[in-house]
């Protein structure tokens, strides 16, 4: 699955559009984009949020497979293209630079931590 981001993409109200995109055998199979609800303070923030919401999705999948008998013996890959986003989701040290960014979107570091979602890797597009 990927998932992108535009930081401060809307000229109106400054909010972030963010997606995802799931593919299972070549195929799309499920797909968003949408305005972020909150105003991000700086790109890392609008791609970990976008990340989070990835993620959210594809525990949801994974769920929905695994009921259908289809158990996926592989952590989930998400790809990500910013490399303070990913060293985040991996580490979620609060310090001065991440310490805006919202607790729930902190779910994305648990995932990695527990094994459901591989640590995200840097796709370079």
């Amino acid at each position: 699955m990927f998932e992108f981001s535009d930081y401060a993409g809307d000229q109106n109200d400054r909010k972030s559009i963010s997606g995802y995109v799931f593919t299972l055998s070549g195929g799309a199979v499920a797909w968003s984009s949408n305005k972020q609800l909150v105003i991000s303070l700086s790109a890392t923030e609008t791609e970990f949020i976008s990340a989070a919401h990835c993620a959210c999705q594809a525990v949801w999948i994974k769920r929905v497979l695994e009921r259908l008998d289809c158990k996926q013996g592989t952590p989930i890959v998400i790809h990500c293209d910013n490399m303070s986003t990913i060293k985040l989701a991996k580490n979620s040290v609060m310090n001065g630079r991440s310490k805006h960014i919202d607790i729930r979107f902190h779910f994305l570091h648990e995932l990695c931590k527990e094994g459901v979602i591989h640590e995200t890797k840097l796709l370079i597009l």
